[in-house]
């Protein structure tokens, strides 16, 4: 089974991703905001996946352009198998 991690959970596209998962349930979605995982900290990000073993990792992150200062990029950061 995928173990599926979803940072961003509570903005716009993690929001969406929480709906479309319902599609998909051969897979095991953890959506999870900054006040669980605070990717912008290493302690944080160590001792979440020390705790979790996971499949996927989906990092959602807002991008700075001159146009739309709002646009939101998802990274697919590690796929193992």
């Amino acid at each position: 089974m995928k173990k599926i991690l979803v940072t961003g959970a509570n903005g716009q596209l993690g929001r969406c991703l929480k709906d479309a998962s319902l599609a998909y349930p051969e897979a095991t979605f953890h959506f999870v905001d900054r006040s669980v995982l605070d990717i912008a900290k290493d302690s944080s990000v160590k001792q979440f996946f020390s705790n979790n073993s996971l499949t996927i990792v989906l990092i959602q992150r807002p991008i700075r352009t001159w146009k739309r200062p709002k646009v939101r990029r998802t990274l697919l950061l590690q796929r193992m198998q």
